[in-house]
């Protein structure tokens, strides 16, 4: 759960939750 915007599949399934 490093990198969930930047990764091309999220883990938490979450695509919006951390972008910045």
């Amino acid at each position: 759960m490093a990198d969930t915007g930047r990764s091309p599949r999220p883990a938490g399934g979450a695509v919006r939750q951390r972008k910045g």
